[in-house]
């Protein structure tokens, strides 16, 4: 057996705002599929040829071990690392200052923002209309 069939769920280095995920796919041959996370190892349901299970995810960075084990004993294993985002971003506008009122034509608005595992981005809504600036990162 050269690998554990197709998964299907999860894709490799994907993001995901949950914390249960659903790891699913096919081998190649009738096999047990086991799964370990952090959390543990779990056996996955089978039907026919495809495997399917639900596991649970840690904040941050997991690495997944899908492993198939055919009826001779031979086994074959991918991996998945999956981050699981459970943080909302944080922001602060630096400039200008809440509250203000100006006469200016323009504004400049300066601030910044932290997410610990996944990119962000902002948007702006002023007068029915959405800016997305670009965020610089240091």
């Amino acid at each position: 057996m050269d690998h554990p069939g197709a998964i299907t769920n999860p894709p490799d280095n994907s993001k995901t705002g949950t914390a249960l995920l659903n790891v699913n796919g096919t081998v190649d041959e009738t096999s047990t599929v086991t799964v370990v996370t952090g959390m543990g190892i779990q056996t996955a349901s089978m039907n026919g040829k495809s495997f399917n299970i639900d596991t649970a995810l840690s904040p941050g960075y997991n690495t997944i071990e899908i492993t198939a084990t055919d009826m001779a004993g031979n086994k074959s294993t991918q991996k998945r690392t999956i981050v699981y985002d459970d943080q909302k971003p944080s922001m602060a506008v630096t400039l200008p200052a809440q509250d203000i009122r100006t006469n200016l034509s323009g504004l400049t608005i300066q601030g910044v923002v932290f997410d610990p595992y996944t990119a962000v981005t902002v948007s702006i809504a002023m007068d029915g209309q959405t800016f997305t600036p670009q965020v610089i990162i240091f």
